[in-house]
């Protein structure tokens, strides 16, 4: 389903569910003095500067740490899972936040949501505190899931040779990322972000993650149009 800030009602009163960035940077763009926003955090803000511990921006020593893995393995995954601060805050966007919860403009909670019905063209949630609220939209931000059930990576996984690993991560090489056959062999898919996470590390989703797989792979071209053009001579 489709979400647009743009098309919420400005007198609408909003629940979003979630205590990370995801969440903190919705409730503020929607903040406004007609609108009713409540923000439902069961847990403390965890406000980061960054996605990890700066080790993991070295990235020899990431390659020393995950290569050591099986490719694509539940161990691959569960030392990225650990490294990662999941629903880091990073202190820019706190301040905006709080400033929005001191003023009043942002309703803070500090409890989940165990139930919800729609009632009338709104929605009534019951929270775990014994509160409940009636609401026009209820927005689930959260963050994103799996980066390997979207339609694309499942779409390629399903319909070609493809090999998979835990939770369907990509089996990629670890040096150029090309997502491997099931032969062994390298396809000429080479994947970034998220998706080669447990090759590059918690940062694979950002900035710095994406400069290192543009280094991978365009290394890898490099190489292949080198070898392509000495075995043309």
């Amino acid at each position: 389903m489709e979400f647009d800030p743009d098309k919420i009602d400005s007198t609408a009163a909003v629940g979003i569910v979630g205590g990370g960035i995801t969440a903190a940077k919705l409730a503020t763009t929607l903040a406004r003095p007609s609108r009713k926003i409540r923000l439902f955090a069961r847990s403390p803000f965890r406000v980061k500067l960054r996605d990890a511990s700066s080790d993991w921006m070295h990235f020899s020593r990431v390659l020393d740490r995950l290569h050591e893995l099986p490719s694509a393995s539940q161990e691959h995954a569960d030392r990225v899972t650990e490294a990662r601060y999941d629903g880091a805050i990073p202190r820019h966007a706190f301040r905006r936040l709080r400033r929005a919860i001191e003023s009043g403009r942002l309703e803070l909670d500090r409890t989940e949501i165990t139930t919800a019905s729609h009632a009338g063209g709104t929605v009534v949630v019951n929270c775990r505190d014994g509160t409940a609220h009636c609401l026009d939209r209820v927005v689930c931000a959260t963050g994103f899931g799996s980066p390997y059930e979207g339609p694309l990576c499942s779409q390629l996984h399903e319909d070609t040779a493809l090999a998979v690993g835990f939770r369907n991560a990509p089996l990629l090489d670890d040096n150029t990322l090309r997502w491997r056959r099931e032969d062994g062999t390298l396809s000429r898919i080479a994947v970034s972000g998220a998706a080669a996470q447990q090759v590059l590390g918690p940062f694979s989703r950002n900035i710095i993650g994406a400069r290192r797989a543009g280094d991978c792979i365009i290394d890898e071209i490099l190489s292949i149009a080198l070898s392509t053009e000495d075995g043309g001579r």
